[in-house]
This record gives C-alpha cells, sequence and structure tokens, in this order.
C-alpha cells in the first residue's frame, strides 16, 4: 500500500473515531396512550404542574449539557383546514435530563415564555375535553439556543366534550330557606371554581339576563380546593327571601395559557319556599323595616299603618302599572334599582 492511500485510510479512521468520540444530539417523546380521560388541563404548558396527569415522557442525549427545549401544540379539529397552533413555549435553560411532563415548571425545568392562541384555546376549553388530533412538537436547542433537533408526535383524543353539570339543587326545584347545598359535577385538574347567584325579578327575564343584572347575592366567589359543594347561605353577599327565583351558575376556573379561562355550567334557577305560616308576618316586618331606612316622612306614614293592615292588602307596581310581589320588590330596592313607582293600600 503506498503512502497515499495510507494517509487516506488513516485520515478516514480519524474521522470515524472523531464521530463515535461525540454522541449526537437527540430528543425523542413519548405520549402514553390510550387517553381516554385526560382533560384540557393537562395539557397546559405552564409552571407548577405538580398533581397534574402524566402526557409525556421526553428522553434528552446526551445528558449533563447545558440546553433548551422549545415546544409547540398544533391542533386539527378535523375540519378540512389541517393542523393549527395553540401553544408554544421556551423553557428557562437546564442541564439536558430525561423529564415527564408534570415536571415542567419545576425547580430546573423552568418555563421561560410561552404563547397562546386565545380563539382556539377558548374554543377547547368550551369542549372541556380535548378532541381531534394534537401534534406534539418539541425542538432542542444548544446553550446559545441553536438549533439542534426535533421531534414529534400526533395523537387523537376520542373525549367527549366534558361539562360542568350542576347536581344540587335541580332546575325548577323548591329549596328551604335556611340552607341550600350546591353540588357541581368536577372537572379534572381544575382547582378553583367560581359561583354566582342572583335573583329573578321576573319572568320575562331570560336566565342569563337575571343572573348579570343588578346587585347578585353571591357574586363570583371563588372556591379552592377542589370543592364541589358549598352552602350557598355561607357565600351571600345579601339575604335571599322566601318566595324569590334564583339563578344560579358555577364555573370552573382554568389556570395557564396566558391567564386561563373558565368552563362554565349551564344557569339553572330555582325558588326559595316560605312556610305559609311565617311568610306574612316575615314580610310584614321585612317591609316595614325597609320603609324605616327609607327615612323620609311618606315611608313613615306607610310604616305606622302596615301595624294594622294585613299584607294581603297590600299590593306592589312598577313603573309600568304592573303588579308584582313583595319579593321582587325587595330584591329592587336591595339592588337600587328605582323600578317602584307607587305602594298601596287596598279597602283602606
Amino acid at each position: 500500500m503506498n503512502k497515499k492511500n495510507i494517509f487516506a485510510a488513516a485520515f478516514l479512521l480519524f474521522f470515524i473515531f472523531l464521530g463515535n468520540s461525540f454522541p449526537q444530539n437527540s430528543i425523542t417523546l413519548q405520549i402514553f396512550q390510550p387517553l381516554p380521560e385526560i382533560d384540557f388541563g393537562s395539557m397546559l404548558i405552564q409552571n407548577n404542574l405538580s398533581g397534574v396527569p402524566k402526557v409525556f415522557y421526553v428522553s434528552i442525549s446526551p445528558a449533563g449539557k447545558n440546553v433548551y427545549v422549545r415546544g409547540y401544540i398544533l391542533w386539527d379539529k378535523n375540519d378540512g383546514n389541517g393542523f393549527r397552533q395553540v401553544f408554544s413555549f421556551l423553557t428557562e435553560k437546564f442541564v439536558s435530563k430525561n423529564f415527564y411532563s408534570d415536571e415542567l415548571g419545576s425547580s430546573g425545568l423552568r418555563i421561560a415564555s410561552h404563547d397562546a392562541n386565545s380563539s382556539l384555546t377558548e374554543e377547547i376549553l368550551k369542549k372541556g375535553k380535548p378532541t381531534g388530533t394534537y401534534r406534539f412538537q418539541l425542538q432542542l436547542l444548544n446553550e446559545n439556543q441553536v438549533y439542534l433537533t426535533e421531534t414529534s408526535q400526533d395523537v387523537t383524543f376520542s373525549n367527549p366534550s366534558q361539562t360542568l353539570l350542576i347536581i344540587t339543587p335541580e332546575s325548577g326545584s323548591s329549596q328551604a330557606v335556611g340552607s341550600v347545598i350546591a353540588r357541581w359535577s368536577k372537572i379534572t385538574g381544575v382547582d378553583k371554581y367560581k359561583i354566582k347567584l342572583n335573583v329573578r325579578t321576573s319572568p320575562a327575564q331570560s336566565l342569563e339576563e337575571a343572573l348579570n343584572s343588578g346587585t347578585p347575592l353571591i357574586n363570583n366567589k371563588i372556591i379552592e380546593g377542589g370543592i364541589t359543594s358549598v352552602d350557598l347561605r355561607s357565600y351571600l353577599d345579601r339575604e335571599w327571601l322566601p318566595g324569590q327565583e334564583l339563578v344560579l351558575q358555577v364555573s370552573a376556573v382554568v389556570e395557564g395559557l396566558g391567564g386561563g379561562s373558565t368552563l362554565p355550567s349551564e344557569i339553572i334557577s330555582f325558588s326559595i319556599a316560605a312556610s305559609a305560616g311565617n311568610t306574612v308576618k316575615s314580610d310584614k316586618e321585612s317591609l316595614i323595616a325597609l320603609l324605616y331606612e327609607l327615612k323620609n316622612d311618606q315611608a313613615l306614614q306607610f310604616a305606622s299603618l302596615l301595624s294594622n293592615v294585613s299584607m294581603d292588602n297590600v299590593k306592589f307596581y312598577n313603573n309600568e302599572g304592573g303588579e308584582i310581589t313583595f319579593a321582587q320588590f325587595q330584591s329592587i330596592i336591595n339592588s337600587i334599582l328605582s323600578s317602584i313607582v307607587k305602594i298601596t293600600i287596598v279597602n283602606q
């Protein structure tokens, strides 16, 4: 073998040896399938994900190097438009290692930045659980954020849409004045819920109009700790009254993705029952107290007359001349709505 061939062979062996001496950069992604029970909260890539189910496992080689990981979640909702980017994130620099999805955001593996498509995330949140096909794409970057390699995997979810259901009180039911237990279905991965309760002052009001009118009895009070059952009376901002029709909505607070969002239940209505033996006395005492709070001469005259008058002979009218109940009258006063223009005592 001549010197030229010897030199060429040595040169080739040198590069083969060099290539074997430096392990190739790689990142692999394993998504745990099937995922029939996964909820959208488990897919959120944010800090402090401990406690949510594990969605995927990431292997990085070589270990012990300073790296970044950039990730993307894309969604094909089977509408013929293909994949669209829902979410992206970039970690802070960390020492390369293998990890599970719920370790993202923990010490040593923090999220530096993220971005979300708000319209798509709202659409997904309304469904409650992922449906369609999602593409998880991860890129491995070196310590200078230079691209090294990437991996991706598609997963199809067969979940039906998840909705938050109010279990009690039942819609249309009558509840005791002293206590109303609200209980709703649990949304997996959600730790906070908020409650809104209001008075429906007229059958002409839609449930949504009633919920958002005036001053609510409970105004978006936050229930933490994953609790799904409370006594509504414990959260009242003002007292409900016998005979009132109330409207209730419970919403799951889904955190993350640029501030998070809510998954609301349907609005239900129920009424506060009144004991026939106590209603007249309670209504009269409540009306007299209201009149005294108005602190004007006419109100005081009405209060004096009421002491010897049955509530059956007291009528309430709105500004259009329509008769309303005492419960509706008191709700309007408490809500500082000036709809009542006339109160009369008949047969006197």
